[in-house]
């Protein structure tokens, strides 16, 4: 019963994704992560199927390549830079399974995937929001129960043992 109060992450996840092309200039790429204040984002094709993901990291590696050739700073094609995706939520998946990832990497969001496009986005502050949301689901099942033994300890007619039962 508890498992079915648990939040999924369609409950909990932005569906606004903020996304980049890989066909896009990293600078470009920088300009937007910056100019929405994100960490990172999911790379996609026309399609939105996710062929990586963009982040602050990787495009420091912009700055580092330069550092170590003698060419000049012509930076790249996001798909020059962007990582392979390494973990991604599903829709259908439950809070704990999201707070494990988070638990295990640094990534402070996920990309949320469904049949290998991109359909949103889940962070770290989203799953804060859902065990919240979990806690006062579960204070209301605590209520409810309570309510229904204190009407099967002392019922007050047959119609409330008839709804209990």
């Amino acid at each position: 019963m508890v498992q079915q109060m648990v939040p999924q992450v369609r409950d909990c996840m932005s569906r606004k994704v903020f996304t980049l092309r890989p066909d896009m200039s990293v600078f470009e790429a920088i300009e937007r992560l910056l100019r929405k204040k994100v960490s990172g984002a999911p790379v996609v094709d026309e399609d939105r199927w996710m062929v990586g993901i963009l982040t602050e990291k990787d495009c420091i590696r912009v700055l580092a390549t330069f550092e170590y050739s003698d060419s000049h700073f012509a930076g790249g094609k996001v798909a020059d830079f962007m990582s392979e995706v390494k973990m991604v939520a599903s829709p259908d998946m439950d809070l704990f399974a999201v707070a494990h990832h988070f638990l295990a990497t640094n990534f402070p969001s996920l990309p949320v995937v469904e049949e290998g496009r991109v359909v949103g986005r889940i962070t770290r502050q989203d799953v804060l929001r859902g065990i919240l949301k979990f806690q006062k689901r579960l204070k209301e099942a605590q209520a409810q129960m309570g309510r229904r033994l204190e009407a099967l300890q002392d019922p007050k007619s047959i119609e409330v043992i008839q709804r209990l039962v």
